[in-house]
């Protein structure tokens, strides 16, 4: 009589550990006050619950999922076109993560300067994580100070650019879509499984990288070691659709 009660032990223990994770998780994120990565970690949670109903049987729910994309493309628009300076202050503001005194002043410069470096190295790029160094030594920096550490763009789709020029910046979108759609074949076909859940976390977990990436490439920085996350989680991601029958 009490056989039964070994799996729902376990699984009451698996979920407080997952309690405990996502305390911990939640914390660590407040504590940054990153504004990229608030928006990032609620748009996370949406990708979420969006996946978890894939595919979307209500006819009333099917609208959203264009409204969202929509969306999703406003707000990088948005990104490069404050690459340009053309951003008001409080859209800036927005966008710029790090610390609440930011004004959008030093993240538009170094924008600007990205752009004028994917200009004069569109083929190539500047090299991996030589941003800086490029930067410094051929554009001027009227708002940042010397002293001030540059180390990535501050966009994850400029990074791209930056560090491998347009042919690396397609290479980077057309992996992320794959991936996406991938994301979506698993979890349509896992969607009666436990592992759903998985799934779909994966998906927002990569979701929460590239939209907290428009403003703070710290996210998935291409040559540097705090990229592995995404990383890590594309693979589990493209080792889950392998694994379907």
């Amino acid at each position: 009589a009490t056989a039964p009660a070994a799996p729902a032990t376990r699984t009451r223990a698996a979920a407080l550990l997952i309690l405990l994770a996502f305390v911990l998780v939640a914390a660590v994120l407040v504590l940054t006050q990153s504004r990229t990565g608030y928006i990032g970690a609620t748009v996370g949670v949406l990708t979420v619950g969006v996946l978890r109903l894939w595919p979307v049987r209500r006819r009333w729910l099917r609208p959203l999922l264009p409204l969202g994309a929509a969306l999703a493309l406003l707000i990088g628009g948005a990104g490069l076109a404050g690459a340009g300076g053309s951003l008001t202050r409080l859209a800036s503001i927005a966008l710029s993560a790090g610390s609440t005194a930011d004004d959008g002043a030093t993240r538009r410069e170094v924008w600007s300067n990205a752009v004028r470096l994917v200009h004069d190295y569109a083929v190539t790029g500047g090299g991996l994580s030589t941003f800086p160094a490029v930067t410094w030594a051929n554009y001027a920096y009227a708002w940042v100070p010397p002293d001030y550490p540059i180390w990535h763009s501050h966009n994850i789709f400029l990074q791209a650019a930056v560090d491998l020029g347009l042919p690396g910046l397609f290479a980077f979108l057309t992996l992320l879509v794959v991936v996406a759609l991938m994301t979506l074949h698993v979890v349509a076909a896992r969607r009666a499984e436990p592992g759903v859940w998985l799934a779909a976390g994966l998906g927002g977990s990569l979701v929460v990288c590239v939209v907290a990436g428009l403003g703070d490439a710290s996210t998935l920085p291409l040559g540097l070691k705090s990229g592995l996350p995404f990383w890590m989680a594309s693979g589990a991601m493209v080792g889950a659709w392998r694994s379907l029958p």
